[in-house]
């Protein structure tokens, strides 16, 4: 039992520290891109009740651009998930790690 549960865990991919702060940049290009602002800094916990401007249109323009930029997709879903900057950052970071796993 414990070698299997190790063999799982190790088939897990898992993106470094830098892998993921290379996500939230790019995340926070895309951002200041749409928003027409270098003035916005993203952070986990940021709703987009807390970004002026941020309404239903530029969400998708925000999705569109993500997915774009890391050639992955999402699911409708996933994007009516999204509640928070840190739920964007995790759905990606969690599409890379499919994209960059095992073949």
């Amino acid at each position: 039992m414990a070698v299997a549960y190790l063999r799982l865990l190790l088939s897990i991919p898992f993106l470094s520290r830098k892998q993921m702060e290379q996500i939230e940049t790019s995340i926070q290009s895309i951002f200041n891109r749409i928003f027409e602002s270098d003035d916005i800094v993203l952070r986990p916990e940021m709703t987009a009740f807390d970004i002026e401007g941020w309404d239903s249109l530029k969400h998708i323009r925000i999705i569109v651009a993500i997915e774009k930029h890391f050639s992955i997709k999402f699911k409708a879903s996933e994007v009516v998930s999204v509640k928070k900057i840190g739920d964007l950052f995790n759905k990606v970071r969690e599409k890379m790690e499919v994209a960059s796993g095992p073949k």
